[in-house]
């Protein structure tokens, strides 16, 4: 098999959607080779991003990982729908992130650190535009550690129902009902006090509740806490 680009007879346009503009700034410069990639930079914000995908019809979209988790899924979606045909590889900064499955579900093809070189990305690109799924292998060995710890969660699946909370929903409700507070949630499970806020109001929202302490009532009612009243 060639080691050249996917489309051998034209380059391979790339959109980078990325929250720093220093880091977009930089792999568009160093992607555009004026041969075998052509890329272009866009800001994060839906509106922005989608005005440049639609100019330039990229083949594949580079998606900063670390956006607000909704925003991440809105803007796969939205790209998915403009064009089914369109790869998108996500890039993050650390081996675990808690949105990454919900990612890859919603459409995403693949994922790659931040750290790794930009061989490695051309060729996850090209990988990507040849059919194939693509995650660093760092990557790759903390989805299998995730998936080993959920083996001692097994319950858990089954008090999902109708309402669609994710497990990290889930294990923050059962925090917040051994009394944790946001800062304290987001020490224990090592994620920012930001991401812990848009989970509570994700579940909140969900199960259309008033706040957390009804969501822990709620959830307490149908047995889906691991932790028992205290």
């Amino acid at each position: 098999m060639s080691s050249g680009p996917a489309y051998a007879d034209q380059p391979v346009r790339v959109q980078v959607v990325h929250q720093s503009r220093l880091l977009r700034e930089c792999l568009v410069s160093a992607l555009s080779d004026g041969k075998h990639f052509e890329a272009v930079a866009s800001e994060p914000a839906l509106d922005d991003a989608l005005r440049v995908f639609e100019a330039s019809v990229p083949h594949t979209v580079l998606v900063d990982l670390h956006l607000p988790t909704r925003e991440v899924l809105e803007l796969i979606g939205q790209l998915k729908r403009a064009s089914p045909r369109c790869k998108l590889i996500l890039m993050a900064r650390a081996a675990s992130h808690e949105s990454l499955l919900d990612c890859i579900a919603a459409g995403a093809h693949g994922c790659i650190l931040e750290g790794a070189s930009l061989e490695d990305l051309q060729s996850a690109i090209r990988r990507v535009l040849q059919g194939e799924l693509f995650c660093s292998p760092e990557i790759v060995h903390s989805m299998f550690e995730q998936l080993a710890q959920a083996r001692h969660r097994p319950l858990w699946a089954d008090r999902v129902e109708s309402v669609a909370l994710t497990t990290r929903e889930l294990e923050i409700l059962d925090l917040i009902a051994q009394h944790l507070s946001n800062k304290q949630i987001a020490r224990k499970l090592n994620i920012s006090l930001y991401t812990v806020k848009n989970h509570v109001h994700n579940i909140v929202e969900k199960l259309r509740v008033e706040g957390r302490f009804q969501a822990v009532e709620y959830a307490r009612q149908r047995h889906w806490l691991t932790q028992p009243s205290t």
